[in-house]
C-alpha cells in the first residue's frame, strides 16, 4: 500500500518538468511527507484541463454489500489495485473515464526485518519527479462541498521494491514521460490501459533508507536530517 508521498519541488521545477502551469500556484506548497489519512492535496494532470490541478487525496467512506449475505465491506480508496481495478465498483469507471498523472517527487515504503522495520525514499533517478498513475471521481463532501478525490494505482513490485515492500510486495504506478501523456488521452481502450498497468522498470528508481524514527508523531520531517542516510546495518541493496 502506497499511503505516505512528498513532493520538496518548487512549483516552477514542476512546471518546467511537464510544460503546464498551475492553475492556482498559491494552493500548491512543496512538502516532505503527506499521508494520504491527513487528506493532502496533490498536484495532478488530467485530459479536463491544460493547467496542473490540486485533488483531494484521502480513503472515502466506499462500502460494498454482498448480495447473498448483506454483508458490507469497506474499500480503502487511497489506492487501487491494477488486478482488480476493472471490476471493483469503486474504481472501474475512473479508470476508464478519469485518469490522472499524479506529480511527486518520491514515496515512502518499510521494510520488515524480523522484529526490525527500515524505512526507505524511492525516488526517480533520471527525473526530479515521479509521474504516478492515478484516477479521479467527484464526491461530495459532509459539508456539502464537491471534491476531485484520488486514488493512487499500484501494481505488482518491481525487483527493488520487492526487497523493501517485503511484506505485501507492491508498487505505486510510475509512468515515464511518454506514458504519462498516453494515461490521461481519453479515447484509451481497455486493453490500451492494462497495458499501461505494469511494474516501472529494474533500474529506475533510488531508495535511501532513512531515520528509524521518521514515521513516529514526534519526529521532525523537516530537519535537514530526515531524509539522510540511515545506517540499519544491513546489506546494501538498493
Amino acid at each position: 500500500m502506497c499511503n505516505i508521498v512528498s513532493n520538496k519541488e518548487p512549483a516552477k521545477l514542476i512546471e518546467f518538468e511537464v510544460s503546464a502551469r498551475f492553475e492556482a500556484p498559491e494552493s500548491y506548497k512543496p512538502f516532505h511527507f503527506a499521508s494520504g489519512f491527513a487528506k493532502p492535496l496533490l498536484p495532478v494532470l488530467t485530459s479536463h484541463s491544460p493547467n496542473i490541478l490540486m485533488y483531494d487525496w484521502r480513503s472515502l467512506p466506499f462500502r460494498i454489500v454482498d448480495k447473498q449475505t448483506g454483508k458490507e465491506t469497506a474499500i480503502n480508496t487511497l489506492n487501487a489495485k491494477s488486478e482488480t481495478i476493472f471490476k471493483s465498483p469503486a474504481f472501474r469507471d475512473s479508470i476508464v473515464q478519469r485518469r490522472c498523472v499524479v506529480l511527486l517527487d518520491g514515496f515512502f515504503e518499510s521494510m520488515h526485518i524480523g522484529k526490525q522495520i527500515a524505512h526507505f525514499h524511492i525516488k526517480g533517478k533520471d527525473s526530479p519527479l515521479l509521474r504516478l498513475g492515478g484516477i479521479w471521481k467527484e464526491w461530495k463532501g459532509e459539508d456539502e462541498r464537491k471534491y476531485n478525490h484520488i486514488s493512487l494505482v499500484t501494481t505488482p513490485s518491481n525487483e527493488l521494491m520487492s526487497k523493501i515492500h517485503n511484506m505485501k510486495k507492491r508498487m505505486p504506478l510510475i509512468l515515464s514521460k511518454e506514458t504519462s501523456k498516453k494515461w490521461i488521452q481519453n479515447d484509451l481502450q481497455k486493453e490500451e490501459i492494462e497495458n499501461l498497468l505494469l511494474p516501472f522498470p529494474d533500474g529506475g528508481l533510488s531508495a535511501v533508507p532513512i531515520h528509524k524514527d521518521f514515521l513516529k508523531k514526534d519526529f521532525d520531517r523537516t530537519s535537514p536530517e530526515a531524509l539522510i542516510e540511515f545506517d540499519y546495518g544491513i546489506e546494501k541493496f538498493w
